[in-house]
């Protein structure tokens, strides 16, 4: 199997990260490919930013397939999914996005579960997917920390005080498992459990989706 990963900002060191995780979760016989925007924010923080990767995540598939690479699922590795149905409608190969796949995981776990993430602007972008996608009164809505998926990224041990205290919130307001929503939070929950904090009910979302593309 080969597998595209297609991250709509233009920080590549995300991408790389992704594909790492990714392959965790699967056989090593899985090739990855690995495909970043070449220009646009270095993370996708804003509405207007979330729109214009959806764009750009159609055109990365599109030039990607004009190169000759043969790919045969597709990682949409932006959790809200910028452009995830339109590039299902450009491409014959399945097509999975991190948040939808996350989603799908907790809905079928019939507990109430809430998404944590980085960034003010996501909690009505990700309400909105949500909704859209059907989620059922189990989700409990999105807990947000302020700064951007890119800070968590450049300095992961710094945020962790802040992730921690997110989550909490979340159970506190009666979600029994939490979405880390993030590419950058790939393999984070490792880095929750050295703290000494309990990590179940953790949702990765990058495991979520590896479990959808092997569907």
């Amino acid at each position: 199997m080969r597998i595209l990963v297609i991250n709509p900002n233009s920080t590549a060191a995300m991408t790389t990260h992704v594909a790492k995780q990714l392959k965790t979760h699967l056989d090593p016989q899985v090739h990855i490919l690995q495909r970043t925007a070449t220009n646009g924010p270095p993370v996708i923080a804003t509405r207007q930013a979330f729109d214009e990767a959806a764009q750009t995540a159609i055109a990365v598939l599109q030039n990607t397939r004009r190169e000759g690479e043969l790919f045969d699922r597709v990682l949409l590795a932006c959790f809200g999914d910028p452009g995830l149905e339109a590039m299902g409608l450009t491409t014959k190969q399945p097509v999975v996005g991190l948040a939808r796949a996350s989603m799908e995981v907790a809905e079928h776990m019939s507990k109430p579960y809430s998404v944590v993430t980085a960034g003010t602007a996501w909690e009505v972008i990700l309400v909105q997917r949500f909704k859209q996608w059907g989620a059922s009164n189990l989700f409990r809505g999105v807990q947000v920390m302020g700064g951007t998926g890119l800070d968590v990224f450049n300095d992961p041990l710094a945020a962790l005080p802040v992730v921690q205290d997110a989550i909490t919130t979340a159970r506190l307001a009666g979600a029994e498992n939490i979405i880390l929503g993030g590419a950058v939070f790939a393999g984070y929950k490792s880095l929750i459990q050295e703290s000494g904090v309990d990590t179940h009910g953790l949702l990765d979302c990058v495991e979520c989706a590896a479990k959808a593309l092997l569907r």
